[in-house]
């Protein structure tokens, strides 16, 4: 069958109602297709922002940086080390380059300045790497020679520079998808690049010291206790094979079966003990690699995920909120129309760029929110035809953009005061709010001493009947008209009347729920 390919025109007019992910994907695949889409309405049903993710219509991008060790920065650090002609250092210790014109080793060519200052640093590595292991040396002290106190560390911390085999916490952080955070040049980790400011103090490097060797002898004693060698396969010696067959031989099974769990955990301990000094390691490499200008022994990716899924890895080029707006389609002239935008962290988007909203769920500071959103959601979204209140901590109802909703709705904890002061014509509360029957009763009483606008409804979701019969019976009805178990009319004005009310509204999970209504109606 002869297939005709769509025109030019007929493929303009259905772009708007395709899917919103499979419109992203169809122009990732055509990327001729980009100028022309960018011209035609985008609609999306459902939008969340997370820190390092972008969710639409329930479809997952998320961005992560993930490090590889060896491979092309490996070959990259031993290039420099093979161009280095100067025959002044070891190819093992050419990144301590940095560390020797700090201490003044080195003239300005990068040569030892003299012959004493390459004989004390050479003698200084000999005496470090005869004896005890290099991993099992405690940081000196020598406050006639700082530099030797120094150096300990730098030999200590990069062992095996630049390394080959990437740590085991980075192979699992690689695997969900990457550091949901940025690195600088240095390795700091940059958790939000709109502020900014050196990153890392004395105290937080002394801390960290401190931690790494207290991780580090906990390290030590427990494989003081293991059997194996570092393979896991194998006995460290023969006394600690006879030692185990010994055991087992003049023990009953049961006490076998145990000696053999215990020999588990303690692998286990050994290799949790081994991450966490990895960890320390991780955190501690920036600041000398900042101060002594060592190159990073990885090199940084940008991976994007779909719904969990590796899809694409690119060069670590941009920061992950400019990598991540890029793969959603929004850079365009026109407001991409939008449902439902979930929102719980200041937006990062690319300048221009807007939103028609019908809808907005927070979750966070929601005046810093509110804040970042005024100039991203278009003019003609305002008023806000309904907020949804999902979980804050702050007091930000004082915000226009809340203020002015048609419709708010709060699902986490609210409290009386708050409720005294919004002017929202339609509020529902969920469940979670504190209120007690008197703060109720006070609520009611400001209702009936200030002008309400007619139509004017609020909704509470109560968990207890109790509570609501208690209710009714502290407001001073008297005999009103129409009044009766579960609703009372309260005159506010010759024109107006607040109407006060509950019925019972089960649901899958709770059916003890309850709806309080309070509505100002014509008379």
């Amino acid at each position: 069958m002869n297939s005709k390919p769509m025109s030019y025109d007929s493929l303009r007019t259905l772009l708007p109602y395709l899917e919103a992910n499979k419109r992203i994907e169809l122009v990732s695949r055509v990327p001729s297709l980009r100028s022309m889409e960018k011209r035609v309405p985008f609609n999306i049903d459902y939008l969340k922002y997370d820190p390092d993710s972008t969710t639409i219509n329930g479809t997952e991008y998320k961005v992560g940086v993930i490090r590889q060790y060896g491979g092309d920065q490996m070959a990259k650090i031993h290039n420099d080390l093979k161009s280095d002609q100067s025959g002044a250092f070891e190819r093992q210790d050419k990144f301590l380059q940095g560390f020797l014109k700090h201490f003044q080793f080195l003239n300005s060519d990068g040569n030892f300045k003299n012959k004493k200052a390459k004989v004390a640093y050479y003698a200084f590595l000999k005496d470090y790497t005869t004896g005890e292991s290099s991993s099992r040396k405690k940081h000196p002290n020598d406050k006639s020679a700082p530099w030797k106190n120094e150096l300990t560390k730098l030999l200590d911390f990069y062992q095996s520079y630049p390394r080959q085999d990437t740590p085991v916490h980075i192979k699992d952080q690689n695997k969900r998808g990457g550091f949901a955070h940025d690195f600088d040049e240095y390795g700091f980790k940059i958790f939000d690049s709109l502020r900014t400011g050196e990153h890392g103090d004395q105290q937080e490097l002394s801390d960290l010291e401190r931690q790494y060797e207290e991780t580090k002898q906990l390290y030590m004693d427990t494989e003081k206790l293991y059997m194996m060698d570092s393979s896991g396969l194998n006995f460290k010696n023969e006394d600690k094979m006879m030692e185990c067959y010994n055991y087992l031989w003049q023990h009953t099974q049961k006490e076998q079966e145990d000696y053999i769990k215990e020999l588990l955990k303690l692998e286990k301990r050994l290799a949790d003990h081994k991450t966490l000094v990895e960890m320390f390691l991780d955190d501690l490499q920036p600041y000398y690699n900042r101060k002594y200008n060592i190159p990073l022994e990885y090199t940084p990716y940008i991976q994007l995920s779909v719904n969990g899924k590796a899809t694409e890895v690119v060069k670590y080029n941009q920061q992950l909120h400019c990598a991540l707006r890029h793969v959603s389609l929004f850079n365009r002239k026109d407001p991409v129309k939008i449902n439902i935008l979930a929102v719980d962290q200041e937006l990062r988007v690319p300048p221009g760029l807007k939103f028609k909203v019908r809808e907005l769920r927070l979750l966070g500071n929601l005046f810093l929110i509110c804040d970042s959103l005024k100039p991203l959601i278009d003019d003609s979204s305002y008023p806000i035809e309904e907020i949804v209140v999902m979980k804050t901590a702050d007091n930000g109802y004082h915000h226009e953009t809340i203020r002015t909703a048609r419709s708010l709705k709060i699902w986490c904890t609210v409290w009386l005061p708050t409720l005294l002061v919004l002017p929202n014509k339609n509020v529902e509360i969920g469940p979670a709010n504190m209120l007690s029957v008197e703060d109720y009763v006070e609520l009611i009483e400001s209702w009936m001493n200030k002008e309400m606008d007619i139509g004017t409804t609020w909704e509470f979701h109560v968990r207890f009947h109790r509570t609501l019969t208690r209710l009714m019976d502290a407001i001073p009805h008297g005999n009103m008209v129409g009044a009766t178990e579960r609703y009372i009319p309260l005159p506010l004005t010759y024109s107006a009347v607040l109407h006060i009310s509950y019925h019972h509204k089960p649901t899958l999970y709770d059916k003890d729920r309850w709806i309080l209504k309070m509505v100002i109606e014509n008379v």
